[in-house]
């Protein structure tokens, strides 16, 4: 089967209207009750929550409230928000950290609804071809995506969480180690710690000094010798803060900043642990947190992290930083960074350009600047920044636009595909093949400590679209799956899993007719784009098409010339525009007493999803 799709001439009028949008000014006003609706909602929930849980209930009801007090309960750091993520299952039991959710996941508990076949690929650990038990360097990533995709878990801590450890922190280490590193920051955005501490946790975790190499950094006290590298001394500031030393006399920033930041760093050796977690290979026996202090590791090496730390204040930034351990002084150093000039012009736009925008114009990054200073406070919430945002006139506005990453693009369509956490576990498509197609690699940066792929390199790249294309076409049946079963590895049927689009696709009087349907599709896939503004003749064609009959319109239209494309000036009037109200007025038989007539009609719609997810719509969002 074909599907048909006019992307060409629609991504070039996309892109003349991105290029016109006039400039923004004004700070981080935020938007008025009377613009505040369902579409702004969605967005928000679009771009901060992969689309989020929130049933359409709840998001009549964010609508219906201030900006400022829907927002409160929409976006939140905790483990659980049971309104953007309702509670189905014992899932949410294990929300607390990701380690956790993966372990529960593998395991052979009666709560969990994983298929045997799939808790390998989720479980920490694997036995390679010579006997040897291992770490899963992919195991990670499945984690990852499943807590992401399960109600009970909050979507928007782990988008918060990807960007710190896959962007702001990047790096790739040990999956045991980059586990705590990841749960380690989350934790500390969940306890309203400052920023600028959350950034100090990530910094003083055993996952950085393994990847930089400063756990072998020692300073001798009584020599007055430093053996070690620079290397995250650098970063830290450069990457942590946006602080490039361009504020300073280079010779200083080098000479004096970094290098004393390099001390700052020594007495950060790991522990190890024979045999942790049944791994036999000893190489891979580090272990998370860093205990900071002297002491005998569990396989009786001396860790001196006191010892071997600089024991006296140093100058960095032309302040004396004090501590008695690394963890002490980096924390320290943290609070001063995060209030340097530098930090304070780049750091927000760093954040904004991340989550938001992609089109920042000196306008916009005045504005977005001054409520990192004012707005929000304090210069280091962020939640209370990126809430701000959420609901700001600056968000909300033209010309704004954000191009997703293929991780985005598939997350949001994964989540928004998912009826619930029965087709969740049942369903056992994973969008992470696709998404390293596309040129996304999660826990492994395709830039190493500079991050992933980046919004505008998805939006240049022909090869992501050109796999974007192919999965819609050639294998759709990955977005209008109907059906699987689960087997034990004997083979013993233990469920089946149907998908059931009538569980929260809304029906009027008994019925859903095909244009509704199209509608309610439309807007929950398509935010941004105003109340179904985009969604026009020739988007509706196509999603009829698929709706009512499970076939391209072109070939609806004429099956002797499938190829044949349609304006939207053809279907204006006469014999196309009647064929497309006769295709709108049939119906979906999702409620059907007929098995088989309940799968097609759930094909269908999948159908339909797969062609509304190649519009460019969906590669990119605006105010």
């Amino acid at each position: 089967m074909k599907i048909g799709f006019i992307l060409v001439a629609a991504c070039l009028a996309f892109g003349a209207a991105v290029r016109s949008a006039p400039a923004l000014a004004g700070g981080f006003v935020t938007i008025d009750r009377d613009r505040w609706s369902e579409t702004k909602v969605r967005k928000v929930l679009h771009t901060f929550a992969f689309g989020g849980f929130a049933t359409d209930k709840q998001i009549e009801a964010w609508a219906r409230m201030t900006p400022g007090a829907a927002i409160e309960e929409m976006l939140t750091f905790q483990p659980v928000n049971r309104k953007l993520s309702p509670i189905e299952d014992k899932t949410a039991d294990h929300a607390d950290s990701l380690m956790d959710v993966q372990a529960f996941l593998s395991s052979n508990r009666s709560a969990n609804a994983t298929c045997p076949g799939e808790r390998d690929r989720l479980a920490l650990t694997k036995t390679n071809g010579r006997g040897e038990v291992v770490l899963s360097y992919t195991s990670l990533e499945y984690a990852w995506i499943a807590a992401a995709n399960k109600r009970g878990l909050n979507p928007f801590r782990h988008k918060v969480g990807l960007w710190l450890t896959n962007y702001h922190m990047a790096l790739r280490s040990r999956p045991t180690l980059m586990g705590e590193f990841y749960d380690s920051v989350l934790d500390a955005l969940a306890d309203h710690a400052p920023f600028h501490e959350v950034l100090a946790t990530g910094a003083t975790s055993a996952a950085v000094a393994r990847r930089y190499g400063h756990l072998y950094n020692a300073y001798n006290n009584k020599a007055g010798n430093f053996r070690g590298n620079d290397d995250f001394a650098r970063e830290f500031l450069q990457l942590y803060f946006r602080i490039n030393g361009d504020a300073e006399d280079p010779a200083y920033h080098e000479g004096t900043t970094i290098e004393n930041t390099a001390r700052a760093l020594t007495g950060m050796q790991l522990d190890r642990e024979p045999y942790v977690h049944g791994l036999t290979r000893d190489d891979q026996w580090w272990t998370a947190p860093i205990d900071f202090s002297d002491h005998v590791d569990g396989a009786g090496n001396l860790i001196a992290n006191v010892t071997k730390h600089h024991r006296g204040a140093l100058e960095i930034l032309g302040e004396r930083i004090s501590g008695h351990t690394a963890e002490d002084k980096i924390f320290n150093l943290a609070e001063l960074a995060i209030d340097h000039p530098e930090s304070l012009d780049n750091l927000p736009v760093a954040v904004v350009g991340f989550f938001g925008d992609d089109n920042l114009t000196e306008g916009k990054k005045t504005d977005v600047r001054a409520a990192w200073r004012k707005v929000v406070g304090r210069p280091d919430d962020l939640l209370r920044f990126l809430r701000a945002y959420a609901i700001s006139k600056t968000f909300h506005r033209g010309g704004r636009v954000k191009h997703r990453t293929a991780f985005d693009r598939n997350m949001t369509l994964y989540n928004l595909n998912t009826v619930d956490n029965e087709e969740s576990y049942g369903n056992s498509y994973s969008p992470r093949y696709r998404m390293r197609l596309e040129g996304f690699l999660l826990f492994d940066p395709v830039h190493n400590v500079f991050g992933g792929q980046t919004s505008l390199e998805a939006a240049n790249s022909s090869d992501l679209f050109r796999n974007a294309y192919e999965r819609a076409v050639v294998f759709y049946d990955n977005v209008s799956k109907t059906e699987e079963q689960c087997r034990t590895d004997s083979g013993k049927l233990l469920r089946e899993w149907k998908k059931d689009w009538a569980r929260v696709i809304p029906a009027k009087k008994g019925v859903r007719k095909v244009r509704w349907v199209g509608k309610w599709l439309w807007r929950r896939f398509i935010s941004g784009s105003g109340d179904l503004e985009n969604f026009g003749l020739l988007e509706r064609a196509y999603v009829a098409g698929f709706l009512a009959r499970g076939m391209d319109f072109g070939y609806i239209v004429d099956p002797d010339n499938p190829e044949k494309r349609y304006s939207s000036d053809d279907l204006a009037s006469g014999s196309l525009r009647a064929t497309l109200k006769d295709l709108e007025r049939e119906t979906i038989a999702l409620d059907s007493a007929n098995a088989q007539t309940r799968q097609e009609a759930n094909r269908r719609v999948g159908m339909a999803i797969n062609f509304i997810s190649m519009t460019p719509f969906m590669f990119a969002s605006e105010g």
